[in-house]
């Protein structure tokens, strides 16, 4: 069948029919069929339908017949009912709201309906343009062969379902002309007011609570009845990434019934760290849209380096067990949320990284170091966000590590000096720190420390034999290392027990003194007392026991003041003569210790000798008059000679010779200079006498002489 071109045409609308421009709007989408400028013409959405002697189909080329629902012209029968048709059905939930097309209509049997008919998902429904069975059949409606031509038309509809319809509607109609419909460039407007629905949001940006930076995923699924047309991810209203959907304007639903979204974005994207909002759109064939809204905090900026890292404890530790603490910078954004380190050996070597999150970290207890040795520590911050530099260290702090005890080779005693005893010790990790030698004299429980020192990696003792009795001693050394391990040995390094026997060095003695006494009775004092103001010569004689001189040595010696804070101080070193004798002189001063020593070498022992040297204070007194009366009053006043006055003065007793025995009256006390006075009152004297008075200064606590007193002087009383 053709349509012939030559032939007039007539126009036929059964509603009023508006001519417009078939523009979608929000909430609708146009569907394009049969149009050659349009996917070559291609009709996607509307489905042919024919049943025998009937004829349905599309030819949209340019100068093609468009869409075709006609009889077919074989000069048979189409008995009653016999129908062709194209269908356009809506999707679910939507309604055709306009078609906008170019038709034409033929007819040579009035018994044939030629319509374009509106309804629902049935045959049924209104007619909305062409004719009806048996209608319109005078004039030119009748003539067979009548073509029209295609002006541009719009018909308004509110339906699910419109078709093209040719049927036949009598008992039976003519094959033997053509009777038909046909369209071209079809436009249909299909209404969709339900928005698409969102799922399946997955990702960083979704499902991370609290503060994000870095990249981060956003993943959702579209879906709608009408096919969604594209997502978006918005950034504080900014388009951050679009996903488009490809869509065909030919199908009914032009768009995928569903799409997805699933990129990873930079947060840096949405701007500066702080709050932000994202949006997720879903927007469909219609233009409808669905959003979800989401706040994010965003933090790009890693925090700054950490102060005051420090190590509770430092040095070295037997425990693999460390506390470390720093304080935090101040906060930007996002809080502190773990802390990052790295241990490497201090003399270099592989490294080891480890993370220990907390938030608000300030603090890590019982670090713990990968194996025993000195390692160094670099610690750095990562926020809630996981922002963190390595750059932005604090400054390093050095673990310790040592669980190994050292070893302890007790040497035995020299020839050369005996008095050393050495402790070799061997220690891999922390090195000698210290440690103890102690001698226990046989059948004694009690050990004796001797004075030890550290030399690298020995420990030395030095044994004072002069201190110790004679006899064999047992001997125990401890060795202890930097980390607190300690080893005690009871044996000499060959093994055997360690036993030393006393005097190890060749014993001396010294006699010293304060010469005392005439002729034959001459003697040397170890104390004595002296008159203020003068000089004091100490003789002595240093020999072996067996009584041999020691000859040329040098002989030191020490004075402490009683009562004085300085301490001691030499005052003479002097050289024994050929038969071992010495002397030396102490100026006068205050009482004092005088302390003798002979030093000793390694082969000799050393020996002391203490001598005391008890000096007399010294005072004037003086009365302001010899001779009274009874009931006068005497002014005894006088001066303290040996200086060295307590800041509260010095304590003066005042004596009287009475019966046979001088007694205390009175007590008074110096001034600071030493100047002091008393006066009495004579109330008592019966007749003429004559009184002995004198002062008295005593020993006393901070005063550094011995009692002294003044000469006596004499008052003569008359009495009444």
């Amino acid at each position: 069948m053709s349509f012939s071109r030559a032939s007039q045409f007539v126009l036929v609308w059964s509603i009023a029919i508006v001519v417009q421009a078939s523009v979608a709007h929000a909430g609708s989408y146009e569907v394009v069929a049969c149009d050659p400028a349009v996917a070559g013409g291609a009709n996607n959405s509307l489905t042919p339908y024919a049943e025998p002697g009937m004829a349905a189909y599309s030819d949209c080329r340019n100068a093609g017949e468009g869409m075709v629902v006609r009889n077919v012209y074989d000069n048979g029968i189409a008995p009653n009912g016999a129908r062709a048709t194209m269908i356009f059905d809506a999707p679910e939930g939507a309604v055709i709201r306009r078609v906008t097309f170019a038709g034409a209509i033929e007819r040579h049997d009035c018994r044939y309906s030629t319509i374009l008919a509106a309804g629902g998902y049935d045959f049924g429904g209104s007619v909305v343009w062409g004719f009806g069975g048996g209608l319109n059949c005078d004039g030119p409606y009748a003539i067979a062969n009548t073509v029209f031509n295609f002006p541009s038309q719009s018909v308004d509809l509110a339906a699910n379902r419109f078709r093209l319809e040719t049927q036949c509607v009598a008992a039976s109609c003519s094959r033997g002309g053509r009777s038909g419909i046909r369209l071209i460039r079809v436009r249909v407007i299909v209404s969709d007011d339900s928005p698409p629905a969102i799922g399946n949001v997955h990702g960083g940006l979704w499902s991370r609570n609290g503060w994000i930076g870095g990249e981060q995923s956003i993943g959702l699924t579209g879906s709608d009845n009408t096919g969604v047309r594209e997502i978006r991810v918005l950034a504080d209203g900014r388009p951050l990434t679009v996903q488009a959907l490809p869509c065909d304007v030919t199908l009914r639903a032009p768009c995928p019934a569903s799409g997805e979204l699933d990129r990873a974005l930079a947060t840096s994207a949405f701007g500066g760290d702080g709050r932000h909002q994202m949006r997720l759109v879903v927007v469909d064939s219609a233009g409808n849209a669905s959003t979800l809204d989401r706040d994010l905090y965003i933090d790009n900026n890693a925090p700054d380096a950490p102060e005051n890292l420090g190590l509770s404890g430092g040095g070295w530790r037997s425990t693999n067990a460390f506390d470390v603490t720093w304080k935090n910078p101040p906060e930007q954004h996002a809080p502190i949320g773990a802390a990052e380190y790295e241990l490497c050996r201090s003399s270099g070597g592989d490294c080891v990284t480890r993370l220990k999150e907390q938030p608000g970290i300030e603090r890590i207890e019982g670090l713990q170091v990968p194996a025993a040795g000195d390692w160094q520590l670099k610690l750095w911050l990562r926020d809630a966000a996981g922002n963190r530099d390595r750059r932005l260290i604090a400054p390093p702090v050095r673990l310790r590590f040592d669980d190994t005890s050292p070893e302890a080779l007790l040497q035995r005693l020299s020839p050369e000096d005996p008095t050393q005893l050495v402790v070799e010790t061997r220690d891999t990790g922390s090195g000698l720190a210290g440690g103890s030698v102690e001698l226990k004299r046989g059948g004694s429980q009690r050990w004796r420390p001797q004075p030890v020192r550290v030399d690298g990696s020995r420990l030395v003792a030095s044994i004072d034999d002069e201190r110790l009795l004679n006899g064999m001693y047992d001997v125990r050394a401890r060795v202890v290392d930097h980390a607190g391990n300690e080893r005690t040995t009871q044996t000499w390094a060959d093994g055997t027990a360690a036993q030393i026997a006393m005097p190890i060095r060749l014993k001396t003695a010294v006699r010293a003194g304060i010469r005392r006494g005439r002729g034959k009775r001459v003697r040397l004092a170890r104390a004595a007392f002296v008159s203020y103001g003068r000089r004091v010569r100490v003789r002595g004689r240093l020999t072996t026991l067996e009584g041999n001189p020691l000859q040329d040595v040098v002989v030191e010696a020490m004075t402490d003041i009683k009562d004085s804070t300085p301490g001691p101080r030499l005052i003479a070193t002097v050289k024994t003569s050929k038969t071992g004798q010495f002397s030396f002189l102490v100026r006068k001063g205050p009482s004092r210790t005088v302390t003798v020593r002979y030093g000793g070498t390694p082969k000799v022992r050393s020996t002391t000798r203490v001598l005391q040297l008890n000096v007399r204070s010294r005072t004037t007194i003086r009365p302001n008059r010899r001779r009274l009366v009874n009931g006068e009053s005497v002014r005894l006043r006088g001066r303290i000679a040996t200086g060295r006055i307590p800041s509260a003065g010095k304590l003066v007793e005042l004596q009287v010779f009475v019966r046979g025995r001088w007694r205390t009256f009175a007590t008074t006390r110096s001034r600071r200079r030493g100047t002091w006075r008393y006066d009495y009152r004579f109330d008592g004297t019966r007749g003429s006498q004559s009184y002995r008075f004198r002062a008295r200064i005593p020993r006393e606590s901070g005063y550094p002489f011995a009692t002294g007193r003044s000469r006596a002087t004499r008052v003569r009383v008359r009495g009444t």
